[in-house]
């Protein structure tokens, strides 16, 4: 008997983060501010404007794939870090932009 393998390419997989250039956040962070392009940007402007870009206003759910982060919902967040097993590492939440908290797990250990 003679055992035949047969290997099949994998397709090209996609980063699963999201990925945020910041040169572009600095000149968006100057685009709204209407400042000389010489004048430094507020490091927390930053911060919030990347914010906005991972995790929307509106909306209930993020899944980004490295993580999944629920509005005002921590038990879903929960119930999801113990399908993950990041139950003990791998939970966090943060404020919300104009209201209430994002709780948000790893989705690998």
């Amino acid at each position: 008997m003679s055992a035949t393998t047969q290997t099949a390419k994998a397709a090209p997989v996609e980063p699963a983060h999201k990925e945020i250039d910041i040169n572009s956040l600095v000149a968006s962070v100057r685009s709204e501010k209407e400042v000389n392009a010489n004048v430094d940007v507020n490091a927390n402007d930053l911060i919030n404007l990347a914010m906005n870009e991972l995790f929307p206003r509106f909306g209930s759910t993020v899944d980004n794939g490295d993580y999944i982060a629920y509005f005002n919902d921590w038990q879903s967040r929960d119930t999801a870090a113990h399908a993950f097993n990041t139950f003990d590492t791998g939970r966090f939440s943060f404020a919300g932009k104009l209201q209430g908290r994002w709780y948000a797990c790893r989705k690998s250990s």
